[in-house]
């Protein structure tokens, strides 16, 4: 089973994809911040991919979070979302899905950007 850190400042919003992905048969973690959730990784949660809004506040927004994810923890891939102004920035990245999105294509880039992480593991580790 593959876990997910949903990181989301609006409680309802975290609460939601957290079920959706639940139902879904992923191991939810869940941060209110930027700060909660590389303070977890840093403690040696594990995780297969963060999940996180860009606007939060806090010392980290969603593009500094990535930023650090990428450079201390490469292994693990990144899903940005946004519905705010910032959401030209975060087109720039390969995993971004615009709020308010559908459940289907949030769960579709989930599953895929899971299955790509791990193939191109499989295809590092070598025979």
């Amino acid at each position: 089973m593959s876990r997910i850190l949903v990181v989301e400042n609006e409680a309802g919003v975290r609460a939601l994809v957290a079920e959706v992905l639940r139902d879904d048969g992923f191991d939810v973690v869940e941060a209110a911040s930027g700060d909660e959730a590389l303070n977890s990784l840093l403690l040696g949660e594990s995780v297969d991919l963060v999940l996180t809004d860009i606007d939060m506040p806090g010392t980290l927004d969603g593009l500094a979070l990535a930023e650090c994810v990428r450079t201390r923890f490469p292994h693990i891939p990144i899903i940005l979302n946004s519905g705010g102004p910032r959401r030209a920035q975060a087109r720039l990245v390969e995993n971004f899905i615009p709020k308010p999105f559908r459940i289907d294509e949030l769960l579709l880039l989930v599953r895929t950007t899971i299955v790509r992480q791990r193939d191109s593991g499989q295809a590092d580790a070598g025979p």
